[in-house]
């Protein structure tokens, strides 16, 4: 391995990056004042536009139009005053309409329609409503129009309009033409009072004189009003096309001055980077090579800047990586790697235990001897070699630390900090539920690993399963030692999977196991029992798989074996005994139901004692 030298003496820095990174900002920096300057003009410019058509143009707009509106609802009501030819006195209506109008505060559209509905409903004569509806039109139209007025005068008086000779004009002429429409109003008005009292008098031939002036002057009212509202909308569109004008004028001249600032920036960028990008990617070469797993690399960096202080620190952590990865292949062998990264990591480790919940998982060849006894040594070799690998990839898949390999047996462990508090009772079922399915495709190989084509004995495995408290660090001599879990967990976990062989099962999990895994799986409850070396009994449950994987000829004989081991508890000899017959007519082979038929058929020979719990003591270990 090359000794790379601690990046202690460092050579002077003599052109640092912060003095060339900081000349390129100052410089943009610069572009984008100009930028925003630019913008800042033009945007002064459009909001002056969008400030007249908000504020002026379009209210004129709208009030001309409502002038013109009201006026037009006027003559309406007009004709059907003169259709009803009126011969009575409608002064009494008349002032009703100009009441009713000086109540109105803003002539909005529902307030006027409420005012008529209101007048419709006082006077029962149409003339009579129609004549007081007509004064409330009227009184709408002059109040826009004075609204209008007010807008032009306002207009003319803002700083933004008097300064801009156009507006001026515009507004001036606006003025000139606002002004003429309140006196041709005021005629058209006196001349249809005179005309209906003319119409009440029964004066025909002054009715006919008097109908032309009408005619007359609502044209002259009508036309006033329409060359208003076209030349306001000129003015709005006009308005608005130079506002989008302007707004594509500030997108363009933005655009344009950002791209100059952009290929500025790239020319100077390009200088800069020529002597940064290079280094920079020997570094993430590197860098890219180390994820991959290469230590062989060592960075070269000419330059006399901080990178090169980088690349010295980084050939002295790869030196350090390198180190450190070769110590790891070389124990990962033996031990899993895991444990390596855990005990050069953490050196309190080494010195001391601590206690901690864990899930213990012990597994064990059936009828592993006399196998042996059929096979040369080399293929029993071969036997195991293959076993393990096979069924040490789940646990390893599950996030488990095989402890080690005893013989034909399997112990492993699953816990912190290799798994969290809670799920590494889940993780080593799912483990054990997975090597049950590799099993099949194991036995296939059996022939070719062992070279027997004839009587070859059935291949099964059993497995025990157990969380608790254990005790975990590394323990040994001072010469040798081992990162490992004891405790009476672990000695129930070894007692669970030789009770496998007892009640003709494959896969026993304990009650501490089943209360921290019990959502994600599926299992029978199999007996209470006390294990050889210990007084306390444990409740024992058959792992049947996870939870909606089993089949329902599974979950039927789980079923009805629990009500014949809830009978059983309750002494009900006979009872229990249909309930696990029962369950051998649903699985002919079923283990657990034939121990405790046979349990019964010990019973009626000896009935236990009055003070019998249930408990099953095993004696074998």
């Amino acid at each position: 391995m090359t000794s790379v030298a601690a990046p202690s003496a460092r050579h002077p820095v003599r052109h640092p990056i912060w003095a060339k990174v900081t000349g390129i900002t100052v410089v943009l920096l610069l572009l984008m004042g100009f930028v925003t300057y630019s913008s800042s003009a033009n945007l002064k410019r459009l909001s002056r536009e969008l400030a007249l058509l908000s504020h002026y143009d379009i209210p004129l707009d709208q009030a001309v139009s409502d002038v013109r509106y009201d006026n037009l609802v006027q003559m309406l009501l007009f004709e059907r005053i003169v259709a009803l030819d009126p011969t009575h006195d409608l002064t009494p209506a008349q002032q009703a309409g100009d009441a009713a109008a000086a109540k109105l505060k803003s002539c909005d559209r529902a307030e006027v329609a409420a005012a008529s509905k209101a007048l419709r409903e006082r006077f029962t004569d149409e003339a009579e409503s129609y004549i007081a509806m007509y004064a409330v039109q009227g009184h709408c139209a002059d109040m826009r129009l004075a609204v209008s007025q007010r807008l032009v005068d306002q207009a003319l008086a803002a700083p933004n309009v008097a300064n801009d000779i156009d507006l001026v004009r515009k507004f001036t002429r606006l003025q000139t033409q606002l002004a003429a429409l309140p006196q041709a109003r005021a005629n058209l008005l006196e001349v249809t009072s005179t005309y209906l009292g003319a119409v009440q008098r029964g004066e025909a031939k002054s009715v006919s004189v008097l109908k032309a002036q009408l005619d007359a002057n609502r044209r002259l009212v009508g036309l006033q009003a329409a060359d208003i509202s076209h030349a306001l909308h000129e003015y709005t569109q006009g308005a608005a096309a130079e506002a989008d004008q302007l707004e594509q004028n500030a997108f363009w001249l933005n655009w344009g001055i950002t791209a100059g600032a952009a290929l500025l920036g790239f020319l100077l960028a390009s200088a800069l980077t020529r002597n940064l990008v290079r280094p920079v990617r020997e570094l993430l070469s590197g860098a890219q090579a180390i994820e991959s797993g290469d230590l062989n690399i060592r960075v070269h960096v000419k330059s006399a800047d901080e990178i090169a202080l980088l690349a010295h620190s980084f050939n002295y952590m790869v030196a350090g990586l390198k180190e450190k990865e070769s110590i790891k292949e070389t124990f990962g062998k033996y031990v899993d790697p895991r444990i390596v990264a855990t005990v050069l990591d953490s050196s309190s480790l080494a010195q001391q235990g601590e206690k901690r919940v864990m899930t213990v998982f012990f597994s064990d060849i059936e009828g592993f001897t006399s196998l042996c006894e059929q096979i040369t040594p080399e293929n029993v070799v071969r036997l195991l070699n293959h076993y393990f690998t096979t069924m040490s990839e789940p646990i390893a898949e599950q996030r488990g630390i095989i402890d080690k390999y005893i013989g034909d047996a399997i112990m492993a462990f699953w816990g912190p900090p290799f798994t969290t508090e809670r799920d590494h009772a889940v993780l080593a079922c799912k483990a054990a539920l997975e090597q049950v399915e590799r099993l099949d495709a194991f036995r296939q190989t059996l022939p070719d690993i062992t070279g027997l084509r004839r009587g070859l004995p059935h291949f099964n495995m059993r497995m025990g399963i157990c969380t608790g408290d254990v005790t975990v660090g590394t323990i040994g001599s001072s010469n040798t030692k081992n990162y490992t879990v004891i405790g009476d967990t672990v000695n129930l976990a070894a007692r669970l999977e030789a009770a496998n062989k007892y009640y003709g099962t494959r896969l026993i999990i304990s009650d501490a196991t089943y209360a921290l895994a019990q959502d994600a799986l599926e299992v029978r409850m199999l007996d209470r029992v006390r294990v050889m070396g210990k007084s306390e009994p444990v409740q024992i449950y058959e792992l049947l798989g996870l939870a909606g994987q089993v089949s329902e000829t599974r979950l039927a004989l789980r079923t009805t074996f629990e009500r014949g081991l809830a009978a059983y508890r309750r002494r009900e000899w006979d009872a229990a005994r249909g309930e696990f017959e029962a369950c051998l007519q649903l699985e002919p082979e079923d283990g657990p139901a034939k121990v405790f038929i046979a349990r019964l058929d010990r019973f009626a020979v000896q009935a236990p004692a009055d003070g019998w719990d249930g408990i099953w003591n095993l004696e074998a270990k």
